[in-house]
């Protein structure tokens, strides 16, 4: 610590020097003993104390106070000096002096010392205090003044204690009218006790974010994303508030074209399903007639040859070749759209289906189990339930390497379950994205107005679940 002493009596001066040091005060004395070396002395600064005898032959203690205080008013100046009648005592002190020492009473030299540098240390800390609530305060304004974020100041009951032009301008209300309001007066949909279970989170957790919906003046809804965080010093809640309104209409905009597209798609799974029919019809009457014909007519002729061993040996090869022909056909016809399906219906298609499928995978053994009747489903709905289970029952032929199959079809309360389990390998559906056929199930799940479900266990099979709601 660096101590000026105003002392012309250097024997006085070192004695405050050695009291200050044999109490464990380390400090560095410079002495000076005329208005020069004073001034001189302190415009080089740095000292955190200084000290002055009251009266020198040519220079008087009250004008070096003065001084220091122009210059450095926050520095404690103490006087140490002869005796001091209780007026010029008043003086000092009046003059911004810290305290003031007689020289025949030393001993209260530390203790002035002590005192002066706490009031010092404490007056500095409130003034950096002082300081920084200032710079908060000049932050806070310019931060309300020019963001184009609106910005509220709650307390801890949801009451607006301040709010900027932006929220203003947003909202349609004057600062004044928003000031009377809670948060719950101008949310639109919410309640209070929603509203303060979202303050007492802030005030738990330190911060929340979140979407809401206000009402503005002149009634419109104005959708907003509050970011709000808790001033533990103050007590007080700080929101900013964006206003998402075109974001949000162009996000429901957007759910209605999903939803027009998700109509259109079904329309045309619809529109295939009618080309399928078409062309399997197609099939049937012209390519699968003809085949017949045909075939027919080279029985009759081969009936009605002579012995030519050679032509007949080629005449039932052709017929053979037409018979593999006919029964392709008519496989694809059955794929595009099978009859069974328009003729008798789900039930009995499933049935049929299952019997095929039995027949072409002789390793696999299928159990069926149908509860509902054919009443209770649309025509659009059998043909999606159809070729979900075609699909899925296809899927377990090619990578299942399962034994057993279990179909179950079924009218819950909630709406139609269509789940077909197996005893195969499974896979871990975690880094099975695509592939094995299930993006083109659960798209025509979903184009139908169902959920597509698949859970899976790799050496334990697979659940495949679709369900529709009831209508």
């Amino acid at each position: 610590m660096r101590i000026l002493h105003l002392e012309d009596d250097l024997r006085d001066a070192e004695l405050v020097g050695e009291i200050l040091m044999s109490e464990g005060i380390a400090c560095e004395i410079v002495r000076v003993d005329t208005e020069a070396a004073f001034l001189d002395a302190l415009g080089q600064g740095g000292f955190e104390l200084v000290f002055a005898d009251y009266s020198l032959p040519s220079f008087d203690g009250i004008s070096a106070l003065k001084i220091t205080k122009q210059k450095f008013p926050d520095t404690p100046f103490i006087f140490i000096t002869g005796k001091m009648g209780e007026d010029r005592a008043i003086e000092t002190l009046k003059h911004g002096a810290t305290d003031y020492v007689l020289k025949d009473n030393l001993s209260r030299l530390v203790p002035a010392v002590n005192r002066a540098l706490q009031e010092s240390r404490e007056k500095m800390e409130r003034m950096r205090a002082e300081e920084t609530v200032r710079l908060q305060a000049e932050e806070y304004a310019t931060m309300l003044a020019t963001t184009s974020d609106g910005f509220w100041l709650l307390d801890a009951d949801g009451k607006l204690l301040d709010v900027n032009d932006a929220y203003c301008k947003m909202s349609g209300y004057s600062r004044d009218e928003l000031l009377r309001f809670h948060i719950p007066d101008i949310e639109s949909l919410e309640t209070a006790e929603k509203t303060a279970q979202r303050i007492r989170k802030v005030m738990e957790t330190g911060f929340d974010l979140f979407e809401s919906k206000h009402r503005k003046k002149d009634g419109s809804l104005l959708y907003v994303e509050v970011s709000s965080s808790f001033w533990r010093a103050t007590g007080r809640l700080l929101s900013f508030v964006r206003d998402i309104t075109e974001r949000k209409r162009a996000e429901e905009e957007l759910k209605g074209s999903e939803k027009k597209l998700r109509y259109l798609s079904s329309e045309l799974l619809t529109a295939q399903e009618r080309e399928r029919k078409r062309i399997a019809g197609e099939l049937h009457d012209s390519v699968a007639a003809s085949l017949g014909a045909i075939k027919f007519s080279i029985e009759n002729i081969l009936s009605e040859m002579n012995q030519d061993e050679l032509a007949q040996a080629r005449l039932r090869d052709l017929i053979s070749t037409i018979q593999q022909v006919n029964e392709e056909t008519r496989r694809i016809m059955s794929d595009l759209r099978p009859s069974v399906l328009d003729d008798l219906g789900i039930i009995a298609a499933i049935s049929w289906f299952c019997r095929e499928y039995e027949k072409t995978y002789s390793h696999i053994s299928v159990e069926k189990q149908i509860d509902l009747s054919e009443n209770d489903l649309t025509d659009s709905l059998k043909t999606a339930i159809f070729r979900v289970s075609q699909e899925a029952m296809n899927n377990i032929a090619k990578h299942s390497k399962a034994s057993h199959v279990v179909l179950y079809l079924q009218k819950r309360q909630s709406g139609i379950e269509l789940t077909i389990q197996d005893n195969g390998r499974g896979f871990d559906p975690d880094t099975t994205k695509k592939g094995l056929g299930l993006s083109t199930m659960r798209e025509r799940a979903e184009l139908s107005g169902g959920s597509f479900d698949v859970e899976s266990t790799v050496g334990k099979g697979t659940v495949v679940r679709v369900s529709w709601p009831a209508t």
